[in-house]
């Protein structure tokens, strides 16, 4: 567990498997049970899309030299950036992400295998699997990019 990992979010994980388990083990038909696992996870995506809000506004009052040297404020466009994806993206977009500040003033989304720096005209991402990998440096930000962006590297980290 991560220093940013919360004992709710290792919680929430290991109670959202333990239902799953328990799923599968009662006698109803695949559809109930896919029609629970639809509405169980879309709550755990929910309650992440939240935490995540919850981080930024965290991260938008850090103070100059918050790392304990010299980690410079995420500025206020760059969180205003954020936001305004966070307001428009599907929970499910954002499922798999963690939210960092970054000591340079950027944010930072990783995953597994996967990290995106966003600053407040551009961003740049790197993301691997097995034997292929896709990055971008300093591409224009804009709004409609970011998301298909994210739903890009999360539909080819799925593959």
């Amino acid at each position: 567990m991560d220093m940013y990992t919360t004992t709710a979010d290792t919680l929430q994980s290991a109670t959202f498997d333990a239902v799953m388990g328990y799923l599968h083990s009662i006698p109803i038909s695949f559809e109930t049970k896919k029609s629970v696992y639809r509405q169980l996870r879309q709550e755990v995506y929910d309650g992440h899309l939240q935490t995540m809000k919850d981080r930024l506004k965290q991260i938008a009052a850090l103070k100059h030299g918050w790392d304990g040297y010299d980690g410079l404020i995420i500025k206020k466009k760059t969180i205003e950036n954020f936001s305004q994806f966070l307001n428009i993206c599907r929970p499910a977009d954002v499922a798999e992400w963690s939210l960092f500040p970054n000591t340079n003033g950027t944010l930072l989304l990783e995953q597994k295998d996967a990290s995106i720096s966003l600053a407040s005209k551009e961003f740049s991402y790197y993301a691997e699997q097995t034997d292929k990998y896709m990055e971008a440096d300093n591409q224009p930000y804009s709004l409609q990019l970011f998301l298909e962006t994210i739903r890009t590297i999360n539909s080819f980290l799925k593959q």
